[in-house]
């Protein structure tokens, strides 16, 4: 308990300020000006890669994994310190047109586990992110697993393990879903480091066991977190 309470006032004070002193290059905002406006009150993405939300999502920690709602006033990303001694996902909210001070998302705070690599659905409807936790109360802290939460009226729900088939006693993350609920992901081979690019459809709302990617996506030694387009019409194998 002590261990998380100290991890977290560590993540508050790193991030108090993030909400201001933005890159005046990208934001062109006085210095202590909240963030205010759709995309963090950056401007739209050109041809040229920039750095993301300097000062907010880009804040010097590691940060990664990105993933916006559709409405585009829910950023979420993924934070680590200490080398993964504690890794979580925070979020930021456009509020009455301000951006709120990015802080962890409910169900993600105990410091014993990892909780990585979110994806939001392209209707917005269901939160998917890599975990370690436990199954259940009882049971012991897990391998590496797709969970998920379901957008409710209050916010989302409990984390739930998505089980069978997707999820099996390897290692699986990074998942990667279509509007017809299509979803892509990373699986280690047992007994092996190896790690290949699955996909599972979803049919009458269960999903079909995953079939391992051809040669063209599963190439050379390993291939992690791939990112697929809403209409499939995109894809991004990772490395």
């Amino acid at each position: 308990m002590k261990r998380q309470i100290v991890i977290l006032f560590l993540l508050t004070t790193l991030f108090a300020n993030c909400c201001k002193n933005p890159d005046p290059e990208i934001t062109e905002q006085e210095p202590d000006v909240v963030l205010s406006g759709p995309y963090l009150g950056q401007a739209l993405p050109g041809d040229t890669p920039v750095l993301f939300a300097p000062g907010v999502v880009s804040t010097g920690m590691y940060t990664r994994d990105i993933t916006i709602t559709p409405d585009g006033i829910e950023i979420y990303f993924c934070v680590a310190i200490g080398g993964f001694a504690y890794s979580t996902i925070l979020y930021t909210k456009l509020m009455d047109g301000q951006w709120t001070t990015p802080e962890v998302v409910p169900n993600m705070e105990n410091p014993d586990y990892m909780n990585f690599e979110p994806c939001i659905s392209p209707d917005g409807q269901h939160f998917y992110f890599l975990s370690n936790r436990p199954d259940s109360a009882d049971a012991e802290m897990g391998d590496q697993d797709i969970w998920a939460m379901d957008r409710t009226d209050g916010g989302w729900s409990e984390p739930y393990n998505l089980g069978l088939p997707i999820n099996t006693d390897q290692a699986e993350f990074y998942p990667s879903v279509t509007s017809d609920g299509t979803m892509y992901f990373t699986r280690q081979e047992k007994n092996s480091p190896i790690h290949n690019i699955f996909r599972s459809k979803l049919v009458a709302g269960k999903y079909t066991e995953p079939e391992k990617l051809p040669d063209q996506v599963n190439c050379g030694t390993n291939r992690y977190n791939a990112f697929i387009a809403q209409d499939e019409s995109r894809f991004h194998p990772g490395t």
